[in-house]
């Protein structure tokens, strides 16, 4: 039987569990950044600096994808966008791992509380629940830009601010 427990979740009300999960996709697709040049050209520069193809699609960010960006004094906006370029670009499993990994280090860097809890748990979510059902349909999985998504998410990166 679904509980009828209700969660609050910066404004939006979601039920659990089933609707908590697809409840914070579409929390990102609402609140997604937009793709800024500097996005797009970092992720260039990753390109060349990894040694991969340039993917078909533009490269698109959502902040951190089923997380805040921010978490009080936790600004966590820089390591997803590099984490959203790594799983752009895509590659082999290594260049995914060392994504995964690379998150982790960065949000543990921010503090002890980043370390201990904020760190481990994200690395948890892309390592164990990354490419699943709706990162497929929304178009965030590994290699996203070379995949056309399912659903063609609202935040595609055609609103670029200079």
């Amino acid at each position: 039987m679904i509980t009828s427990k209700i969660i609050k979740i910066t404004g939006f009300i979601f039920f659990t569990p089933v609707f908590s999960y697809v409840g914070l996709f579409l929390f990102d697709i609402f609140t997604a950044p937009p793709t800024t040049v500097y996005a797009v050209e970092k992720a260039e520069l990753y390109v060349v600096e990894n040694n991969v193809d340039l993917p078909l699609h533009s490269f698109r960010t959502d902040g951190c994808t089923a997380w805040p960006d921010r978490i009080a004094d936790h600004d966590f906006s820089q390591a997803c966008l590099n984490h959203d370029i790594a799983y752009w670009a895509g590659g082999d499993e290594a260049l995914k791992t060392r994504a995964d990994e690379a998150l982790m280090e960065e949000v543990a860097v921010m503090s002890t509380l980043g370390a201990v809890i904020y760190g481990p748990l994200m690395y948890s979510a892309v390592k164990y629940g990354g490419d699943n059902a709706i990162s497929i349909l929304i178009g965030s999985k590994w290699g996203y830009g070379n995949i056309e998504p399912e659903i063609k998410p609202l935040y595609i990166g055609t609103n670029i601010n200079f």
